[in-house]
């Protein structure tokens, strides 16, 4: 597909931002109300949550053009996506007694989610820098861009405890899904810089984790804001010569 092509793509995505974002708030609104230990509608929020989002992420951050490359990243993107799926409704099928904490399918349900929210926060991040113009549509991407860096620190955060148990110091909780809640809540007070200290790294892998995080929500917010402030100027007409000055 040519350059025009590839803007008209991007240009058709556009309305696809603000489901997105409003996607990406949810397991920041309703986690707290999800439970590995319960049973009832408690057990199904976080499979539902994270089934929403993957299927959004999918819908939204499709290949640009029809070229080799982005043919074999979209389609590795779609089966990482799927295989969480997978890997979260698997271990929603099983009886609670039969998946503690270190059981492998939490673990191996934690990376593959990780890996699809890395994907998915890299491919937004490219969908944004070609944008060719920037309305409220754009900017809600821009948004649901912030939120889902904070989810994705906390289902890495997760994969690193549930891998090296004790790299957080998150306190008492019941399975999985309670850490899960726990670390999302750390990892937004990481990239608000709010440090509020119930949640800490205890490991050499966990501070280097949270410095990464810390690193990667500066650097994201320094390219969005230059990305759409030069979007922005780009699109205003030039002023003409001899104007007011004042």
């Amino acid at each position: 597909m040519t350059a025009p092509a590839v803007r008209q793509r991007l240009l058709a995505l556009e309305h696809r931002y603000p489901a997105y974002l409003l996607t990406s708030l949810l397991p920041v609104l309703l986690m707290p109300l999800a439970s590995s230990q319960a049973a009832g509608p408690q057990r199904l929020v976080m499979p539902l949550v994270f089934t929403l989002l993957v299927l959004q992420s999918l819908r939204t951050l499709p290949a640009l053009d029809a070229s080799p490359a982005q043919r074999r990243w979209a389609w590795l993107f779609r089966l990482c996506g799927f295989g969480a799926l997978v890997a979260v409704w698997l271990v929603q099928a099983l009886p609670m007694e039969m998946v503690p904490v270190q059981h492998l399918l939490p673990r191996l349900q934690m990376q593959l989610v990780s890996l699809f929210m890395l994907m998915a926060a890299v491919r937004l991040l490219h969908q944004l820098a070609l944008a060719p113009r920037v309305n409220l549509q754009v900017l809600s991407g821009a948004a649901a861009g912030y939120v889902h860096l904070g989810i994705c620190g906390g289902v890495v955060a997760t994969s690193l405890e549930l891998l090296h148990p004790g790299t957080f110091s998150s306190g008492q909780f019941g399975g999985h899904v309670e850490l899960l809640d726990r670390l999302i809540y750390m990892s937004y007070v990481t990239i608000a810089s709010l440090g509020y200290g119930d949640v800490l790294p205890t490991n050499v892998v966990g501070q280097r984790f949270v410095i990464l995080l810390s690193l990667g929500s500066t650097l994201y917010m320094s390219l969005i804001v230059g990305l759409v402030l030069g979007r922005y100027l780009a699109s205003r007409p030039p002023e003409p010569p001899g104007g007011d000055l004042l």
